[in-house]
């Protein structure tokens, strides 16, 4: 059985060669993919905070429904009873309408980041090879 190097202590190594050849091929060039990159990562870095800010906000809502749902299945009886079926349920959709609103919000900005994510790669080929060649 062969020994392999654990990715951890590979991705450095494998770092340090491509920078490397790439600065061999792409001279002074390569700066303009290394801070397009940067850039990149400093937008995906705050898409990030507002991601976790977002689904805070979201999960308190959440509770809030929860809560009010519980409420209701505890005093359904009385609920019914006084025909309050109606106010309940409007109550109910809007806090769940509230929710939803911050679920789509945590969806676009997934969706951003997902875009940056898969478009690191071609922008910043883009990036060197417009910069290199003119």
């Amino acid at each position: 059985m062969a020994f392999e190097f654990p990715p951890v202590a590979r991705l450095p190594i494998q770092l340090v060669f491509s920078m490397a050849f790439l600065f061999y091929y792409f001279k002074y060039y390569l700066f303009a993919a290394i801070g397009t990159a940067s850039v990149l990562m400093i937008g995906n870095y705050f898409l990030a905070k507002c991601l976790a800010k977002n689904e805070s906000l979201m999960l308190k809502r959440k509770d809030n429904r929860m809560n009010l749902i519980i409420e209701v299945i505890n005093n359904i009886k009385i609920i019914k009873l006084n025909s309050w079926v109606k106010y309940f349920m409007e109550k109910i959709n809007t806090e769940r309408n509230r929710e939803l609103k911050y679920v789509k919000r945590t969806l676009l900005i997934n969706t951003v980041q997902l875009f940056l994510n898969f478009a690191l790669g071609p922008v910043l080929i883009v990036t060197t090879f417009s910069v290199f060649f003119l």
